[in-house]
């Protein structure tokens, strides 16, 4: 008789190392939503003058890259998994 709620053959740590791996990725995405909406949000409310963000476009630059990165990098995991 098997050993509580798994079927015959799977193995329990197989399970909870995919359940992990699924919570880092939700976190992980929550994160960089939050990121880029909070962004978004100071520019439009004025806490962050527009003018401040043209005149520093280097950072600027760099902010966009490492918005689109991380947007990338999260795309990776639901790519490999589709069929």
């Amino acid at each position: 008789m098997p050993d509580g709620p798994h079927r015959p053959g799977e193995r329990p740590q197989e399970e909870e190392a995919e359940q992990a791996l699924g919570a880092a990725l939700l976190f992980a995405t929550n994160l960089i939503a939050i990121v880029a909406m909070a962004s978004i949000v100071f520019v439009l409310t004025g806490y962050v003058a527009w003018s401040r963000l043209q005149h520093d476009r280097r950072r600027l630059r760099a902010s966009y890259v490492a918005v689109a990165a991380g947007i990338a990098v999260l795309l990776i995991p639901p790519g490999l998994t589709t069929r």
